[in-house]
């Protein structure tokens, strides 16, 4: 497993005194909160707020089919009908999850495209920086040589004129 330095995991106690699980991400602040009983998901993505996601039971109980009476024709047609409403009540809930999974999804892929400007932003800022400097350093490199030439000139001007005077 890799661990992303800029996620924060804590378990803490939420209103309900029940315990939960929050994930947290930087730049834009990402949160995800599970509560256990009814299975609860709260997704929470910079400033836009939060989406809670519920997920009901569908244990035998709440869905009516624990025990269902199958002797008999009226009891055999209504189990019939109970197993229908289960399975529709099924299906209804996987196509709820898996809208909630596709926002989930692009909630990521939009982190990790603002992550990836994020870091191609800091890495022209850098490169610019970088240009910057080595500009300044090459004038400081030009005014030293410049001088360094400057003052040789000079001390060659007082050789060649007594070597003019005295010597020609």
């Amino acid at each position: 497993m890799v661990i992303d330095p800029t996620i924060d995991l804590a378990i803490q106690p939420n209103s309900d005194a029940r315990p939960s699980i929050a994930l947290a991400s930087s730049p834009e602040t990402f949160a995800l909160s599970v509560n256990p009983k009814p299975l609860k998901f709260q997704v929470t993505t910079g400033n836009e707020g939060f989406d809670v996601k519920r997920i009901n039971d569908l244990d035998s109980q709440s869905l009516g089919v624990y025990k269902i009476d199958v002797v008999g024709e009226d009891k055999a047609g209504r189990a019939v009908t109970i197993t229908q409403d289960a399975i529709n009540k099924i299906s209804r809930e996987r196509s709820s999850l898996g809208a909630f999974e596709n926002e989930f999804t692009r909630t990521m892929s939009r982190l990790d495209s603002i992550k990836l400007n994020t870091e191609q932003a800091e890495s022209q800022i850098r490169d610019t920086d970088m240009a910057q400097e080595m500009i300044n350093f090459t004038m400081s490199q030009l005014l030293t040589e410049t001088s360094a030439s400057m003052i040789t000139q000079a001390n060659m001007m007082p050789n060649a004129i007594w070597d003019l005077l005295f010597k020609g």
